[in-house]
C-alpha cells in the first residue's frame, strides 16, 4: 500500500509540476506578446507621430493632426485617452477644445480671482492661456509626472509661456510642482481664490477628488468664498451618470452652491466634459445650472 501510494504522490507531483510549468510558459507567452504590441506601437508612432513612450498614465502618444476646420494641431494621447492638444505657431497659447475656456467661470465670483492652483498639467492648455489673458492673474500647476510636463515644454509651448515671462520679469506668476495631487493637497499650506481640477489617469478621475475627505481639504484651501471647478467627463443621464450625481452629492455637504456647466450641446446620454463649481459664494454662474437640478 506504501509503494502505491508513493507512486500515486510522484504521479501527482510530476502533474503538479508539469501544470506549473504549463502555466508559467503561458504567462511568458502572454507577458511577450504584450511586450511586442507596446513595443511595434510606440515602433509606429515614432514613424508616423513625433514622440511614443511610457509616462505614469501609460502608453503615451505625441501626434500632429488637424481640427474640424483642418488647421493643424498637435495632441497627446496618454493610456487610451486624448489628454491635451495645441494650434501651432502664433496660436500656441490658443486652447484647443471647448471646455479648457470654459474654466474662465472662475472668475465670475464676486471676489478677485487672482491667484489659482490647477491639479493636473497635461499639455498646459489652461495655463497658458489664461496666463497670457490675465496679466494679473498668478497660477501653480501640479503634475504628477515629470515626464508629462517635459513633453510639454518640448511639443505644447510651455516653455513659450515660461519665456514669455520671464522675459516680462514675471516668471513667479507660474509655478510647476511635481507631485501626486492629493498628497500636494494634504500637504500645502497656501490659500487660493480657485482651485482647478482636471487629474485624471489616462480616461479616469482621481477618486480621491470624488471622496468627502479630498472634498474637505480642497475647501481648507479657498478663501473664504473662493471656488472650485471640476472637470468630470460624464453624461448626465443613465446609469454611467452616477459617478457624477454622487460626485455632486458630495459636493454638497462640503459646499453651499454647487453648480453645473456643461461644455458642449450635446445629448445627455453623451459623454462629455462638464464643469462642476463648487462654492459659499452666492454667485450665480453664465450659461450654469443648479446640478441638482440638472440631474435630478
Amino acid at each position: 500500500m506504501s509503494v502505491i501510494s508513493v507512486r500515486g504522490n510522484r504521479r501527482r507531483f510530476a502533474t503538479m509540476v508539469h501544470g506549473e510549468d504549463e502555466m508559467s510558459l503561458g504567462l511568458l507567452i502572454a507577458i511577450a506578446a504584450v511586450v511586442l504590441v507596446v513595443v511595434t506601437a510606440i515602433a509606429c508612432a515614432q514613424h508616423f507621430g513625433l514622440w511614443a513612450g511610457m509616462t505614469h498614465g501609460g502608453l503615451s502618444f505625441v501626434f500632429p493632426a488637424h481640427d474640424s476646420d483642418g488647421e493643424s494641431i498637435r495632441a497627446l494621447r496618454i493610456g487610451g485617452a486624448n489628454q491635451s492638444a495645441t494650434y501651432l505657431g502664433e496660436r500656441w497659447f490658443v486652447p484647443y477644445g471647448a471646455y479648457i475656456k470654459h474654466y474662465d467661470c472662475m472668475f465670475g465670483a464676486e471676489i478677485p480671482v487672482e491667484n489659482v492652483l490647477m491639479l493636473g498639467g497635461g499639455g498646459y492648455s489652461y495655463p497658458k492661456y489664461a496666463l497670457s489673458t490675465n496679466p494679473d492673474l498668478a497660477m501653480d500647476v501640479v503634475e504628477i509626472d515629470p515626464k508629462v510636463t517635459q513633453l510639454a515644454r518640448r511639443y505644447f509651448y510651455l516653455d513659450q509661456l515660461e519665456d514669455v515671462l520671464q522675459a516680462q520679469g514675471q516668471e513667479e506668476r507660474l509655478g510647476l510642482v511635481t507631485a501626486d495631487a492629493a498628497a500636494f493637497i494634504e500637504s500645502c499650506d497656501k490659500t487660493y481664490d480657485a482651485v482647478l481640477n482636471d487629474t485624471f489617469l489616462g480616461a479616469r478621475p482621481n477618486s480621491w477628488f470624488c471622496s468627502r475627505a479630498g472634498l474637505v481639504r480642497v475647501k481648507h484651501l479657498l478663501v473664504p468664498k473662493g471656488v472650485y471647478v471640476s472637470n468630470v467627463i460624464s453624461p448626465l443621464e443613465g446609469p454611467e451618470a452616477q459617478g457624477l450625481r454622487e460626485l455632486v452629492e458630495q459636493l454638497e455637504a462640503v459646499f453651499a452652491h454647487v453648480f453645473l456647466l456643461r461644455c458642449l450641446p450635446v445629448s445627455a446620454h453623451v459623454h462629455a466634459n462638464n464643469l462642476v463649481i463648487a462654492t459659499d459664494g452666492d454667485y450665480e454662474w453664465h450659461g450654469a445650472r443648479r446640478a441638482h437640478d440638472v440631474l435630478s
